[in-house]
């Protein structure tokens, strides 16, 4: 393990939530031995450690994120850029060329992602521990197909508990 001599700051989101409203949207910065995370809506410092108790880069499943771990606790960052509408009238053929450029977009908004994080992992990894320290155990990061299957699960869930709503309120006016 070497200390980080190289300065890199960008955006990043911090993952509570892997869906939208669960980012919190902030700046990553690496400077002087340290890594700190600063929420961009109340200015608040978020975290702030030095690179030597930081351990086990590890990327998302997706490519366009990644998790570090700070002792047992997991942080998981993401690199979002949109993907803007774009709009060319309501015809069939106007349509289908949105649909080609949102596409175009969507691929190169996710190679940019992925372009920040590969630029994370190369400052990271070689100043930080490969492993947890001895004593502490962490969790590795879902694979892909585990993390579409919980996703698939909690939809399932949050669909079947509006049903069971919608349902108890018919039966309570009927």
């Amino acid at each position: 393990m070497r200390t980080a001599t190289s300065e890199l700051e960008t955006s990043l989101d911090l993952v509570l939530l892997p869906i939208t409203f669960g980012l919190r949207s902030g700046t990553m910065r690496l400077a002087d031995g340290r890594l700190t995370y600063i929420r961009r809506r109340h200015d608040e410092v978020l975290f702030d450690a030095p690179l030597h108790e930081l351990h086990s880069f590890a990327r998302s499943s997706m490519g366009t994120g990644f998790h570090l771990w700070h002792g047992s606790t997991r942080y998981r960052f993401v690199s979002y850029h949109p993907v803007l509408p774009s709009e060319y009238g309501s015809s069939l053929v106007a349509n289908a060329a949105e649909s080609v450029v949102q596409m175009r977009q969507g691929l190169a908004k996710t190679a940019l992602s992925r372009a920040e994080v590969d630029r994370w992992h190369d400052a990271l990894v070689p100043a930080i521990a490969p492993a947890p320290p001895a004593g502490v155990e962490v969790r590795p990061p879902l694979s892909s197909g585990r993390y579409l299957a919980a996703m698939l699960g909690l939809a399932t869930a949050a669909t079947l508990v509006l049903i069971s709503i919608i349902t108890a309120i018919v039966f309570m006016t009927a």
